[in-house]
């Protein structure tokens, strides 16, 4: 659902802001390329976005954003990093954003507060230009010398009002219906750094950007304020590998952290390398795409569960709204998603992959029993576990010991209060047991030490992380 767009006239890229998936994307139109390649900058800390505008000449995005969280007026570089808020007080609303670029202020509409205000660059010299009618139920909003424009949902009209006597507003269109987004055409609204114009009329690179007339970087040049006044940005899952070309090549790490997200729907993979607690929680890292080392699995809903094959560098996993076991391969230049299985499914909460029998597992909530398949002959399967199964959720594997564990959740049956259990059996589901049916609500998450043959679990009820040794005779639980 993309509710607002902006070009950065100097480097060729289009900002789009999703607020159904809370996401902002870089995209570029490439060479040979037949869609936009185009990259998540900014996915995290980010409750509906509302509206941004761009100075490319100082390297700054600006957007609003109000939903969940408390709403607030935001600046960044223009790759996404180095975000800043620079307006979180006395804001209810914002929606409309725009950028006076000869004054460096900032101006944004308060849909709710009924204002038009404005700061510079860094959230400082903070003032109101206008309250109260004429500026009810504003929507967009655009800067032009002495002159704001904005649309009016409450007279349904295009208002111009001149910056230092606001009262004094005329209509420029009406009897529109709902008017929305607007903008100024004219050479002064996309200016350049003042250092790359030119005076040479013969000049192919004349009033042109390095990142247009140059061409200097592989996947994405973003416009920055200092020489070279440009910055080469590489897809998710590649690196700058030589600074001075701007070649993106694939990253090859040895090991990283696999996960599904929400919002938007993918699966990413992130460096091992953690860095150190911040001072503050608001504080982002310096670069959000410095730690991803995988090209996501994109596309999807909500990826409850996943598990992977080393050797074939495969993920499984199960999108719990399309009723399908899907796989990708990673680590390549592309990845494509296939279906794995598509029948029988109902409602898959656990997954595990054999990577000695080759055979993948998965419990089913909705059908109340746990199933396997072979790898490579996925249309046959087998029911190895059902009965007194009320919420089979999370399993996991010890393939050298031969073991399958799983976990279900507490329920009440027949007047009856049933406590959360894990349990174990062979790989085959014979000798089923109970492993741990005390203290326990919502356990999740299982997973093996297999060096130390200790399984973790957390409960999502009592939000604690617990594991136990299950070779050790005395089955002491740890907290």
């Amino acid at each position: 659902s993309v509710n607002q767009i902006a070009y950065d006239w100097a480097g060729g890229n289009w900002y789009f802001l999703d607020d159904s998936k809370e996401v902002i994307f870089l995209c570029q139109e490439r060479k040979n390329h037949a869609k936009l390649m185009c990259l998540s900058i900014v996915s995290v800390r980010l409750s509906k976005p509302r509206g941004i505008a761009l100075d490319p000449s100082e390297g700054y995005m600006f957007f609003t954003e109000w939903g969940t969280a408390p709403p607030k007026l935001e600046r960044a570089l223009l790759d996404g990093t180095e975000r800043t808020d620079i307006v979180s007080k006395n804001i209810v609303y914002p929606y409309g954003v725009a950028v006076d670029h000869p004054n460096r202020h900032v101006y944004w509409v308060d849909t709710y507060l009924d204002y038009i205000e404005r700061c510079d660059y860094d959230g400082n010299n903070r003032k109101t230009v206008v309250r109260g009618a004429p500026v009810e139920n504003l929507y967009g909003l655009a800067v032009f010398q002495n002159k704001l424009f904005v649309t009016s949902w409450r007279e349904n009209a295009i208002l111009a009002m001149n910056k230092f006597a606001p009262n004094n507003h005329s209509t420029v269109l009406g009897s529109l219906a709902r008017p929305f987004a607007m903008h100024v055409f004219h050479r002064q609204r996309q200016p350049l750094h003042s250092k790359l114009y030119t005076h040479d009329p013969d000049s192919d690179a004349a009033d042109k950007h390095p990142c247009q007339s140059l061409d200097p970087c592989h996947h994405f040049c973003v416009p920055s304020k200092l020489s070279p006044y440009y910055r080469c940005v590489c897809q998710t899952g590649y690196v700058v590998s030589d600074q001075r070309i701007g070649r993106c090549s694939l990253v090859q790490p040895k090991d990283f952290l696999i996960f599904g997200q929400n919002k938007p729907g993918m699966i990413r993979g992130v460096g091992m390398q953690f860095a150190a607690p911040s001072k503050s929680d608001e504080e982002d890292e310096a670069d959000p795409h410095s730690s991803e080392v995988m090209i996501p699995i994109p596309g999807l809903s909500r990826p409850t569960t996943l598990d992977f094959h080393f050797q074939q560098s495969y993920v499984y996993f199960s999108d719990s709204q399309t009723y399908k076991i899907q796989r990708a391969k990673i680590l390549g230049d592309s990845v494509v998603t296939e279906d794995f299985i598509t029948e029988g499914l109902n409602k898959v909460e656990g997954l595990a992959v054999d990577w000695v029998g080759e055979n993948l597992y998965w419990s089913d909530e909705g059908l109340q029993a746990i199933y396997v398949t072979p790898l490579e002959k996925h249309t046959a399967k087998k029911t190895l576990i059902s009965g007194n199964l009320s919420h089979p959720r999370s399993i996991a594997l010890d393939p050298i010991k031969g073991f399958l564990f799983w976990s279900n959740w507490n329920s009440v049956e027949d007047h009856l209060d049933i406590s959360g259990s894990i349990s174990w059996s062979w790989l085959d589901g014979s000798e089923r047991k109970v492993l741990v049916n005390t203290n326990l609500h919502w356990p999740n998450g299982l997973t093996i030490d297999y060096d130390n043959s200790i399984i973790y679990w957390c409960d999502t009820f009592a939000n604690k992380i617990e594991s136990l040794n299950y070779i050790n005779n005395e089955k002491t639980r740890n907290v």
